[in-house]
Formats: structure tokens, C-alpha cells, sequence
């Protein structure tokens, strides 16, 4: 049995549009499914909560939406390591699809999901903060990334520019802005095995499941989505010039070697900052933070690569 749970508003309608393509190859096909739309945010995360418990390991959960709507699934799923999933992407980002390899096509990303080919198991992000859980498949951030995250979520430029597959520059007409008014903090890591670092006048620090985020930053191009570790990058003590001259680079992963970013390896980390800074996951938001910790689940989840 399928189950598609659709984002219809992702990428200003693209996923209504590209789950009608969907439903009529599906009734073509005579396939048995049901569909399950969202209509509000946190919507998704209602949705899998409430299949999580009643799918089989011969059923198949498939997601049609961006990176937010794919966040909201994974975090509610009770049972993440005995769901098969596959995913349509529709957002304007795509990093998931992007860092394991999907195919961003509608009739191969459908056929994958009908003919599974290649299923690969991939590691689950968990941030532990103010009592609260939260998981992640791609990434957590805090500092300058999750502040253009969080404005990017409600800006209606983002809206305006999607309609004409220009999304991406929301981003980057945001981190512009932020290059000269961020404010920059103190940031203390403390890792399994015993290990901590310090570092001052820092920009952000990201937790990366995957290669990529914000769209494409190749910022961790070391990172294995399914080894248990969580690969971090710390960018700081470098001007807002050098922050500006580093982007470009990193959206090909050509940063690796330059002063001011040093890359570390672990199974959890705390993070403590000197003021609280903006976090997301996945790209949506996690509030506003100076003590949180990043983990991988032991639990793994089945993604349908093709």
C-alpha cells in the first residue's frame, strides 16, 4: 500500500500541481494508494504521527514538498527505523534530494517510489533543547545560516520569486543583510570521547547529516549520511569581507582550506553560545537558543534512492 502525505503550497503551489501529474499516473496505473493533503504548518508532522503506528514493512510512506514538509514528516514518525519512505522533492532548496542522490524529475522520483531499485538507510539528526526534541535529516545550524533561515520562512519575496524558479535568491539577497549587521557570539563545543573547543567572534556553526544545505552549500563535502557521525563547520574570527569572499566558495566545496573554518567529526555534541543565536533544522526554525545538543538517533530510516 502507498501512502503520500502532499505539501500542495510547497514552491508556491508546485506541489498541487505536481501531485495532480502524480494522481493521474497513479489511477492510470491502477495503484492502490491514499492521500493525505496538508493544510497548515506542523501539519505533516500530525499526518505521520498518525500513519507511523498503523504502516507495515510492505508498505511505502512517500512525501511530495520541500525540505520543511520532509523535516515535518521524519519528526513524526514514532517509528522512523520501520518506514520505508520515498520523496518527491517540490521546494526551492532540495538539499535532501540533492544529498542522496534523488532524482528531482517527476516520473523517475515516482517510478522509484512504485519500482524501489535501490533502498539505503540514513542517520537521524535529534537537537535537544528547553525540554523540547527536535529532528533533522539534513542539518542543524545556529548563528548566521538559521538567521537568514528564519527570515527567509516568512518573507514574501520568497513567495514572489518561486513563481519564477528564483527562490534561491531570497537567500541570497537576505545574507547580505545579515553580512552587515549579524551580530557575532562566543561559542563552547563539548563532544563525545571527552573532547571541547572554544572559538570567539563566530558566524555559525553547523551539524550536517548531508553535504549540502541552504540550497546547495556544499559545506561539509566529507559528510556520510549513514556512518553515525554528524560532520560540524564552524566558521569564525574572519571579517565580513572574508564571509562574503567564502560563500561563493563553499556552494562548491572549495572552502575546506581557508582560514576560519575548521571541520570536526562526532556522535553528540553540546553547544553553549555567549548570547542566544538563531537555530534551524532542516531549515525551519528552532527558535532563538544558547544551550542546545546535537545527536545522531540510533535509529537509521529506509529512503528509496531509485
Amino acid at each position: 500500500m502507498y501512502y503520500f502525505i502532499i505539501n500542495p503550497k510547497s514552491r508556491s503551489d508546485l506541489g498541487a500541481k505536481i501531485w495532480s501529474q502524480v494522481e493521474q499516473e497513479l489511477q492510470k496505473r491502477r495503484v492502490v494508494y491514499q492521500a493525505f493533503l496538508t493544510k497548515y504548518r506542523g501539519h505533516a508532522k500530525k499526518l505521520a504521527r498518525m500513519l507511523s503506528d498503523t504502516l507495515t514493512q510492505e508498505d511505502i510512506l512517500a512525501a511530495i514538498g520541500g525540505d520543511g514538509t520532509l523535516n515535518e514528516i521524519v519528526s513524526g514518525l514514532t517509528h522512523p527505523e520501520q518506514i520505508t519512505l520515498g520523496y518527491i522533492p517540490t521546494g526551492s532548496g532540495n538539499d535532501f534530494a540533492r544529498g542522496v542522490g534523488l532524482a528531482k524529475d517527476v516520473p523517475t522520483a515516482l517510478q522509484a517510489i512504485l519500482k524501489p531499485q535501490v533502498i539505503r538507510k540514513i542517520d537521524i539528526g535529534v537537537c535537544h533543547a528547553s525540554g523540547r526534541e527536535r529532528r533533522f535529516v539534513i542539518s542543524s545550524g545556529i548563528g548566521f545560516d538559521a538567521g537568514i533561515c528564519h527570515e527567509a520562512l516568512a518573507s514574501p519575496i520568497k513567495d514572489f520569486l518561486n513563481r519564477f524558479g528564483l527562490g534561491k535568491l531570497t537567500y541570497a539577497s537576505i545574507a547580505l543583510r545579515h553580512l552587515l549587521f549579524f551580530k557575532r557570539f562566543d561559542l563552547r563545543l563539548s563532544m563525545d570521547g571527552g573532547r571541547s573547543a572554544s572559538f570567539c567572534n563566530v558566524w555559525f556553526a553547523a551539524a550536517m547529516n548531508l553535504k549540502y544545505e541552504g540550497g546547495g552549500f556544499k559545506f561539509c563535502p566529507s559528510a556520510n549520511s549513514a556512518d553515525g557521525f554528524l560532520d560540524l563547520m564552524v566558521v569564525s574570527g574572519i571579517s565580513r569581507l572574508k564571509v562574503l569572499l567564502m560563500l561563493p566558495a563553499a556552494f562548491f566545496g572549495k572552502h575546506t582550506h581557508l582560514r576560519g573554518v575548521l571541520f570536526l567529526r562526532c556522535r553528540s555534541v553540546h553547544i553553549s553560545t555567549s548570547i542566544k543565536r538563531p537555530v534551524h533544522l532542516d531549515g525551519e526554525s528552532g527558535g532563538s537558543l544558547d544551550s542546545l545538543t546535537i545527536s545522531c538517533l540510533r535509529k537509521q530510516l529506509s529512503v528509496i534512492i531509485k
